[in-house]
């Protein structure tokens, strides 16, 4: 017996293409048909994966009680922008948006007083951002903003933003967030640790600028990125350039808790460690969890010695490979 589709529940419509044969570009610009979208006078959700097919927005109607929208692998067709589409004028309940992969859309401007959550990803061809949504409280932009200091590319008018993931180019000549000071979460690009000096400042820029834009931040998210593993850095490394970066003083006087993934022992990581913990004057509580090629008696070595950098008060959680394995075990048992 056949195995039976679950229908989605009432008010959501869900279509996706699954033919995965054509994913994109010019080829399937030529090659993939469109339809228009009605405007489902009930739908609560739409759910759109075409893969090779595109779609138009329609021209007029509105999308009375659409919550939320979805588009992934979209090609976009038509007159109708977007934006005038989505905007409180024609989605008035608008709370959830997702646009992911989405070719043939050079402008997006958004203005809704109902948006909660916007994600953008990978949004081929976009020169222009703009989203005014007094209420909106997530927001996450990666793969979308194009490096252009001659323009302004992106303007966002949020005030009431409580998580930011902004993982595209950083420059405030062209990135205009709005009077936004304060956010609980913010998470950046990737940090290049080290590699070519012209390189790794230039991608880095715009991650420290992000950073100097706010006042406070109560939850940071910074990944660093290692391109592969060497025993020492070229000449002209990132390293090199902040000599005095091991006796520079900083204060962090609202660091309550840091969290340390994919600890490898090496010297330039228990150098910033140590002065982590000289500049986060109240600090409570940190967790370190282990790289997979730190051995056992090295992560008991590296426990210690980041104990004695420590002070007493700071409760220090320290986790092996080993010891999250195991901890997966148990939960899955």
């Amino acid at each position: 017996m056949a195995p039976r589709r679950r229908a989605p529940p009432p008010g959501r419509f869900v279509f996706l293409n699954e033919d995965a044969a054509k994913e994109g570009g010019e080829e399937e610009e030529e090659q993939g048909g469109a339809f228009e979208l009605p405007c489902f006078g009930k739908a609560t959700a739409i759910y759109l994966g075409l893969g090779s097919l595109g779609v138009a927005m329609p021209q007029a109607g509105i999308f009375a009680r659409l919550t939320e929208l979805s588009l992934f692998r979209v090609r976009l067709h038509g007159p109708c922008e977007l934006g005038d589409a989505i905007s409180s004028p024609r989605c008035p309940c608008l709370q959830k948006l997702c646009i992911c992969f989405v070719w043939g859309l050079n402008n997006l401007a958004i203005h809704s007083g109902s948006l909660l959550r916007v994600e953008l990803a990978e949004l081929d061809g976009l020169r222009q951002l703009t989203i005014v949504a007094p209420v909106l409280e997530d927001l996450e932009v990666s793969g979308c903003i194009i490096d252009d200091q001659n323009q302004q590319v992106a303007s966002i008018s949020a005030p009431q933003l409580v998580f930011l993931d902004w993982s595209d180019p950083y420059d405030p000549s062209s990135v205009d967030l709005g009077k936004m000071e304060c956010v609980q979460r913010l998470s950046t690009s990737d940090f290049l640790v080290y590699g070519p000096n012209n390189l790794a400042v230039a991608h880095n820029r715009g991650c420290v600028r992000l950073l100097e834009r706010f006042k406070v931040v109560e939850d940071l998210i910074l990944t660093l990125k290692y391109f592969g593993a060497q025993s020492s850095c070229p000449s002209v490394c990132i390293c090199c350039q902040q000599a005095n970066w091991k006796t520079e003083e900083l204060s962090l006087n609202r660091l309550v808790e840091v969290e340390i993934t994919g600890l490898r022992g090496s010297e330039h990581e228990i150098a910033f460690l140590k002065r982590l913990l000289s500049w986060a004057a109240l600090l409570k509580r940190m967790t370190i969890k282990c790289d997979n090629s730190v051995a056992e008696n090295m992560a008991n070595e590296l426990h210690q010695m980041l104990r004695s950098f420590s002070r007493t008060e700071v409760c220090m959680k320290f986790y092996t490979y080993q010891d999250m394995l195991k901890g997966l075990c148990k939960k899955s048992s």
